[in-house]
């Protein structure tokens, strides 16, 4: 986020425009993209010299500027290796497997390295010692710019304070002229405590708040749609619908600078409104609407197990020190807590303008609250990923279209204005709808940078058309990515601004923490530059490119500057009973974060019992850094709201080492890349090899266990973007193996269209002699297969001597020898079923197959969930049933898990089937209180 910023997009371009007139089928067609350059060529050119005659790479000759042009030139780089391979064979030349393997990962490293840094152990350590020793000095720059920024903030909410009091003076035979000064100045609607009439006011935010939508007539074909984006199963399985589109954000009177407010429904806002007037509380209601697109959740969002705020609680099957850290975090989804500092930023400058301007009125001693009004587009809630923007861009036209006219002609007839807050929303509907015929009006401005855009939307109702005011800005949950600190910089901006005061609006957003974080970053990353100059070991970092400039997790990953944090935490928690990572009390830490961040009284009553345990500890590491980022994460310094210590050690560390590298355009960008650049290639060949990285600090390369991770998951070995590059690398590096077996089915291991790796050998085995297979390539599934083929189930070697025994008999299960007998039968003096005590000693010890092991070592304990009715779970179809019931015949070979909230204790560790299990893990478990038979109830 503390990236360069991307250009503004045009969303002047989002309005509807006139169809073009129909042209020649020629004249329509689009100029095609220019096509990929072959590589063999360009490195085989006497001038360049990296590859000779016999394809041998001249490392030697890589310099910056080829990798340069190899990087950013156009090249195929997916086409490569089915090139070389071929120009290869075309030549005949052959050569040993691991020669061509280390031939072609070290040129594919020397060109990554000739582009970019890397950093040895010695050198990531020596680079956190000079940013720890910075931070002291850091510290002090963060708290001369907040005071700054708070005095030019001071001085603009007093000027513009008397300048709305002269305002409302110069106003004759007007009572309520003062209010209407703020109103207008601020771009607000002023509740007045009782006995003060509010009037039509107070009934317009009333008629807004209890807005609702008209369920939508498509459901049914939006949950079939869906079911198949989502490949889940069950006719019954139905898109949720929520039912409270409006959500208000409250910040409260005489709070500190840090509180961010909170978040409510529409309908508990109005209770809450009212009930602050009857105190004599004055109460502020932005005039401006946030509206967007759709709630999260998914097919399981019922009213019961979800809301629209905090989401399911995901945390509540989890250990303690996860659910306290869950719930100090607010508990609300991350879209709201993205809104929330933005919300709050806006919210505490407006009323201290309100506080300031009421200060010599009859309502001097009145608290004051601040309200912010959103409002989603459509009913239908989906999850927040892509595919789920997808569905509702696609399948919910209809409810949008409906949903939006509402929106907007409410808040025309109640006197608000909109920020549009997602373009393509903006673009589809808002400006689709109500664009024709001049209704929306945008301001043009070529010498504005601000990632907002402002105009005039014109709604027409009966003939009635009613102006308001328009602002355009990307959607929030990916803000970091739509814009960073910049995006919501802007947004804060054009909110204060919205009642005309430039000067007033440029304060406010410059004493913002985006705004901080920015201007911090640039200053850090001189300081750092100044000092790395000086090194002549890393002076080579400064303006050296970076590969993978937002995924090096190195850089964002707090655990890997220890010195770094250290010192930080050592600033800002002096006071505390631990000196920033030495002797720290991770239990009492937890239990501050419970007293002092947990909202919920039941939970925070809870906990605290829980944790006032004598035999509570915290002894894993990575609890106890889990524990201490909790606590970066809530600690708000500089008296500016949403700025954290975690904030301030991200800039530290990431935020100042984006800007001492150079970035390099989109390269390593898993979203922007495409199959032929380099990026896949490099990340192809890490995947292959299997250089994973662990999550600590001091690695050899800089790519980290994380990052390697997130790149799998658009790569994929088997699906993703990057599938056929992938395996064209592959078999460029290891050639075309085939399993010696596939197609033979006489032998009965490989099946047809097995996608199993063939990375083994075929192993020496009677039945093979003299066919010409000891030593060929083989896959995993096969080797397993004749490598236990020799041994044969003991239980099924001895069915006809057991089939007379009594004992055997009553069990009504004979195996077949199909498994094979890769485990033992379980000995004497160890957990297993009591009839095995019938075999006779010298049977301890024999193979048997899996099924057998499992049958006979575990079908002789009984479920823990069996005969426990009050634990429940719904099928696909709805349907409520028992989790264990009465026909259930799961073999108990699982166990409970620990720190399960929803069992009682001592059910941990006890014996438990593989469905019961796995429902449980699933979190599809409910536990019901159960009422006595009828007999038994006693009459109220």
């Amino acid at each position: 986020a503390c990236l360069p910023q991307p250009p503004r997009e045009d969303i002047v371009a989002c309005l509807p425009q006139p169809p073009p007139q129909q042209q020649p089928e020629q004249q329509q067609q689009q100029p095609e993209q220019p096509e990929l350059k072959a590589i063999i060529p360009y490195l085989q050119h006497r001038d360049i010299g990296v590859l000779n005659e016999n394809l041998e790479f001249n490392l030697d000759n890589i310099t910056k500027e080829k990798s340069d042009e190899l990087l950013n030139g156009g090249y195929d780089w997916y086409d490569f290796p089915d090139a070389l391979a071929k120009a290869k064979a075309e030549k005949d030349i052959e050569e040993e497997e691991e020669q061509r393997i280390r031939s072609f990962l070290n040129f594919v490293d020397k060109i990554k390295e000739s582009c970019s840094v890397s950093l040895t152990d010695d050198e990531l350590g020596a680079l956190d010692k000079h940013l720890a020793a910075l931070v002291s000095e850091f510290k002090g720059v963060m708290e001369t710019i907040n005071k700054e920024n708070e005095e030019l903030c001071k001085e603009a909410i007093t000027t513009l304070a008397n300048k709305i009091r002269t305002n409302a003076e110069a106003v004759e035979n007007d009572d309520d002229a003062l209010r209407t000064a703020v109103e207008d100045a601020l771009g607000v609607v002023i509740l007045l405590p009782e006995p003060c009439d509010n009037g039509e006011r107070l009934e317009n935010v009333k008629e807004l708040l209890k807005m609702k939508f008209t369920p939508p007539k498509e459901r049914k074909e939006m949950s079939k749609q869906y079911r198949e984006a989502y490949r889940l199963k069950g006719k019954n399985i139905n898109i949720q619908l929520n039912k409270n589109p409006v959500v208000v954000h409250t910040y409260g009177a005489g709070g500190s600078d840090h509180q961010m407010g909170e978040f409510d429904v529409g309908d508990k806002a109005i209770v809450a409104i009212e009930r602050k007037l009857e105190d004599g509380k004055i109460v502020a209601i932005h005039k401006t609407v946030a509206f967007t697109t759709y709630p999260v959740g998914n097919h399981t969002s019922t009213k019961d197990t979800w809301n629209i705020l905090t989401g399911r609680d995901c945390a509540a099957t989890k250990k303690l020190v996860s659910r306290v850290i869950c719930a100090a975090g607010g508990e609300y989804q991350r879209y709201w807590k993205n809104l929330r500092p933005m919300f709050a930023t806006i919210d505490r400058h407006k009323l201290d303008v309100i506080r300031d301007v009421f200060s010599n009125s009859e309502y001097k001693n009145s608290a004051a609250s601040f309200y912010t009004v959103h409002a989603d587009a459509t009913s239908y809630i989906a999850p927040g990923d892509k595919k789920g923007e997808q569905l509702i861009q696609k399948h919910a036209k209809a409810d949008l279209e409906q949903n939006t006219t509402k929106v907007i002609e409410t808040l025309a007839k109640c006197g608000f204005d909109v920020h549009v807050h997602s373009k393509w929303l903006f673009r589809d509907y808002v400006a689709r709808l109500l664009g024709r015929d001049e209704k929306i009006k945008l301001d043009v401005d070529d010498e504005s940078t601000s990632l907002c855009l402002t105009g005039k939307l014109f709604s027409v109702k009966n003939g009635q058309r009613t102006e308001m005011n328009l602002t355009v800005s990307a959607h929030k949950s990916q803000w970091f990515r739509n814009g960073g600190h910049v995006l919501i910089t802007d947004c804060i901006s054009s909110a204060l601004k919205s009642g005309g005061d430039v000067d007033f609006a440029k304060a406010g957003a410059r004493n913002s923490a985006n705004s901080v974080l920015l201007k911090l970053t640039e200053k850090f990353a001189e300081k750092v530059t100044v000092r790395l100059e000086k090194d002549e070991k890393l002076n080579k970092l400064l303006g050296s490119p970076a590969f993978v400039p937002f995924l090096f997790s190195t850089w964002m990953n707090a655990n890997a500057w220890p010195k770094t944090l250290e010192a930080v935490r050592g600033e800002f928690f002096s006071d505390d009973d631990d000196d920033g990572e030495n002797n720290i009390d991770h239990k009492s830490i937890l239990q501050t974060l419970n007293d002092e961040c947990v909202k919920d009284e039941d939970k925070r009553k809870e906990f605290a019992a829980e944790l006032g345990k004598n035999d509570f500890e915290i002894n894993d590491p990575k609890d106890e850094r889990r524990i201490l980022l909790a606590r970066d994460r809530q600690e708000n310094i500089g008296g500016i709201t949403g700025l954290s210590v975690a904030r301030f050690i991200h800039v530290v560390t990431y935020g100042t080492c984006a800007k001492i590298l150079e970035k390099k355009g989109y390269i390593g960008d898993t979203r922007k890349s495409t199959a032929g650049d380099f990026f896949a290639l490099w990340w192809e060949t890490k995947d292959i090899i299997g250089k994973k990285k662990t999550a600590t600090a001091g690695n050899s390369d800089i790519v980290l266990r994380r990052t390697l991770d997130f790149v799998w998951s658009y790569m994929g070995r088997s699906s993703g973007k990057f599938k056929a590059g992938y395996a064209r690398v592959r078999q460029y590096l290891f050639g075309v193996r085939v399993c010696w077996y596939a197609g033979k089915a006489e032998y009965g291991c490989h099946k047809e269209g097995s996608k199993c790796r063939v990375n083994r050998t075929v192993q020496d085995h009677a039945e093979l002699k003299d066919k010409d297979a000891i030593g060929q390539d083989c896959c995993g599934t096969c080797h397993n297969h004749w490598l236990h083929k020799k041994r044969r189930c003991w239980f099924a070697e001895n069915a006809f001597l057991l089939r007379d025994k009594e004992w055997y008999q009553k069990h009504g299960r004979e195996c077949e020898g199909g498994g094979t007998a890769i485990r033992k039968i379980p000995p004497a003096g160890t957990e297993r079923h009591p009839d095995l005590d019938y075999l006779d000693a010298d049977a301890e010890e024999e193979p048997i197959c899996s099924g057998c092991f499992r049958y006979w070592r575990y079908s002789h304990l009984t479920c823990w969930f069996a005969g426990k009715a009050e634990f429940v779970w719904f099928n696909s179809s709805g349907v409520e049933c028992v989790c264990h019931g009465e026909t259930a015949n799961g073999i108990p070979y699982r166990i409970v898990p620990e720190n399960n909230v929803l069992l009682p204790a001592g059910a941990q560790g006890q014996p438990c089937c593989h469905p019961c299990r796995t429902k449980l893990d699933k979190n599809r478990v409910r536990r019901k209180t159960l009422l006595p038979p009828e007999s038994e109830q006693v009459e109220q």
